[in-house]
């Protein structure tokens, strides 16, 4: 005899934890060129395809709710399924955006080529994490920022709304 499990995509009745331990699936996973999403199931009321795209609905009472995409085009999506080992991704990645900014070192210092030279920019320097190491609301062209006690690594700098990638390497 067949019995009905109590799993529903639209508000979860079995908690994550449950279903891990009975190695049922808790996520969706959506690889695309950019990223890997990792959605737990009972953070998706609901999934509708329309107009080329996945459109995600998201529980906002779900415990377990991230910052998920909203919709996906279903051109840029290389696969999706179902996992009982995948943990949920709620760390969005930074985007990297082509410009002709560039961060480069001189000694213990960054600095920015490509920045206009009597105006000012919000700057951040994050890790690969996302947290900020450094931020500046009004950073200017000719100024630099100390990087001497990070350790080497990749970094993002952001300025405005774009993000350059800088890598410290002794």
């Amino acid at each position: 005899m067949n019995k009905l499990l109590p799993i529903a995509i639209a508000g979860a009745l079995t908690s994550t934890a449950a279903l891990q331990a009975q190695n049922y699936p808790t996520s969706l996973v959506i690889n695309t060129e950019q990223t890997e999403h990792v959605i737990p199931l009972n953070a998706i009321s609901k999934i509708t395809f329309s107009n080329g795209k996945m459109m995600l609905e998201q529980d906002t009472s779900a415990p377990e709710r991230g910052n998920y995409p909203g919709s996906l085009a279903l051109n840029a999506i290389l696969r999706c399924y179902f996992s009982a080992q995948k943990a949920p991704t709620a760390v969005q990645p930074i985007p990297v955006i082509p410009s002709a900014l560039v961060a480069y070192r001189t000694g213990n210092l960054l600095r920015i080529a490509g920045l206009e030279a009597h105006r000012s920019y919000r700057l951040s320097l994050l890790a690969v994490d996302g947290s900020v190491l450094y931020s500046a609301p009004a950073f200017m062209a000719y100024e630099a920022i100390e990087i001497g006690h990070l350790p080497n690594g990749i970094y993002l700098v952001r300025i405005e709304d774009q993000s350059i990638k800088f890598i410290k390497e002794n």
